[in-house]
């Protein structure tokens, strides 16, 4: 319980967390209708706060990953977002979000509805894992 309330008080004080919820706020609406079309958990959805506070732009330069969902190119283009030297879809909100959401509707229909931890885990490892 100490931890907790730790990481409860740290984060509470830091402003990257007023970023990533005023992030939210803009992207929720939308998010929420691309989620409830592939009927995919809302609370998925979460990820994205983890992984890049909801930042479209996020880049991780030592593994490649980016966008807010943090999805590497190769991933990107198997869910049909277009990853070249001139354009990166993964940088736009709505085609990021429906990619991920085919990615979690493969995910829950392969390991089924109740097990959203491993739903996370597969997510988070990839395909290649």
């Amino acid at each position: 319980m100490k931890r907790i309330d730790y990481f409860i008080n740290h984060y509470k004080k830091d402003p990257t967390l007023k970023v990533g919820i005023i992030n939210r706020e803009k992207y929720y609406d939308m998010m929420k209708e691309i989620f409830s079309k592939y009927k995919v958990p809302f609370e998925l959805s979460y990820i994205a706060f983890v992984e890049s506070n909801y930042e479209e732009t996020a880049y991780n330069p030592v593994s490649g990953a980016k966008g807010m969902w943090q999805l590497m190119s190769d991933t990107a283009v198997h869910y049909g977002l277009k990853v070249n030297n001139k354009s990166d879809e993964r940088t736009d909100p709505e085609k990021i979000n429906r990619s991920v959401s085919q990615i979690f509707k493969g995910l829950i229909s392969m390991f089924g509805n109740d097990q959203i931890t491993l739903i996370i885990a597969a997510f988070n490892c990839g395909d290649g894992t």
